[in-house]
C-alpha cells in the first residue's frame, strides 16, 4: 500500500500544471475593428411622401366643411324636435367648427370642471372669447349628426353606436384612402379608446395601459398609421362568422394576407 501511495503522489507531482499564460489565453478577447454598415431591406415601396400639413389640415381630411354643415343642420333639427322652437341665435357652420376647436383645446388644457374655462379666476381666452358658456352647453347637449326619427328600431338594436356612426364612417373612409404599400409588416391588434362614462360596449381589458374604454380592432403599418379599424360590440360586431374564430393577438402579416381577411 505504501508503494501505491508513493507512486500516486509521484505521478501527481509529474503532472503538468497549467500556466497563467494558458489560463489567460482561454478567456475571450475583444478585437477593435472598424464598423461596416449593411444595407437594410426596403420594407415599403418607393411611394413619394406627401407634404407635411398643419394639425387642422390633417383634421379637415377626416371632417370637412360638408360634415360641419350636416352637423349644424341636424343639431338645429334635433333642438326643434325637443323644444318646439328653433335654436337662437341661428346655428351656423362656423359655430360647429368652433365647437370642435374648443373641445380640442380643452383636451390640451384640462380643467377639473368645464365652467372654469369661463370663470373669473381661471378664465381661458382661447375658450371664453370664442363662445359664451351657455351657448357651449346648449350645443354640447343637442349636438347630433343623425336624424333620430329616420333611424329604424332594427338599426338601433344592432348598432350601439348608431348616433355617432356617420363620424365613425368618415374616419374609417379616410383610413381606407391612405396609400397602402405593396409589401411590409402590418400589425393587427386590439386598441383601447379611453372612455369612463356609461356605454353598453365599454370593456375592461387587463394588461392594457388604458384598460377601461371602447375596444377597437385596428390594422396598422409598422410606422403606426391606421389603415382600417372596427369597433367591438360583442356579438353585434360586424365581422364575418369565420373571422370570429381567429385569435386577435398581435402578429405580423403581409399585405396580401391582410387583403384576404379584410376585403
Amino acid at each position: 500500500m505504501a508503494l501505491d501511495s508513493d507512486s500516486s503522489s509521484s505521478s501527481d507531482e509529474d503532472a503538468p500544471t497549467p500556466s497563467t499564460s494558458q489560463k489567460k489565453s482561454s478567456a475571450p478577447t475583444c478585437v477593435k475593428q472598424p464598423f461596416e454598415g449593411k444595407e437594410m431591406p426596403t420594407m415599403f415601396d418607393n411611394h413619394e411622401p406627401e407634404p407635411v400639413l398643419s394639425p387642422w389640415g390633417y383634421f379637415s381630411r377626416y371632417f370637412n366643411d360638408e360634415f360641419f354643415e350636416m352637423g349644424a343642420a341636424l343639431t338645429s333639427q334635433y333642438y326643434l324636435q325637443q323644444h318646439g322652437r328653433e335654436i337662437t341665435p341661428k346655428l351656423t357652420v362656423e359655430d360647429i367648427r368652433q365647437f370642435f376647436d374648443m373641445h380640442a383645446i380643452m383636451g390640451c388644457f384640462k380643467f377639473p370642471r368645464v365652467h372654469l374655462y369661463w370663470s373669473i379666476k381661471y378664465r381661458l381666452p382661447l375658450i371664453a372669447n370664442v363662445m359664451a358658456r351657455d351657448r357651449f352647453y346648449k350645443l354640447r347637449t343637442n349636438f347630433h349628426v343623425v336624424d333620430n326619427l329616420s333611424v329604424s328600431d332594427d338599426i338601433k338594436q344592432k348598432n350601439h353606436l348608431w348616433k355617432v356612426q356617420p363620424m365613425i364612417d368618415r374616419v374609417r373612409q379616410r383610413c381606407l384612402e391612405i396609400h397602402r404599400p405593396e409589401s411590409g409588416c402590418f400589425l393587427i391588434d386590439e386598441k383601447m379608446i379611453p372612455f369612463l362614462r356609461r356605454c353598453p360596449i365599454r370593456q375592461f381589458v387587463k394588461n392594457k395601459s388604458r384598460p377601461v374604454g371602447l375596444k377597437n380592432f385596428v390594422i396598422t403599418t409598422s410606422c403606426g398609421t391606421i389603415l382600417d379599424f372596427e369597433k367591438y360590440q360583442g356579438s353585434l360586431t360586424p365581422l364575418p362568422t369565420w373571422f370570429r374564430a381567429i385569435s386577435y393577438s398581435s402578429f405580423n402579416t403581409n399585405l396580401s394576407t391582410w387583403k384576404l381577411y379584410f376585403f
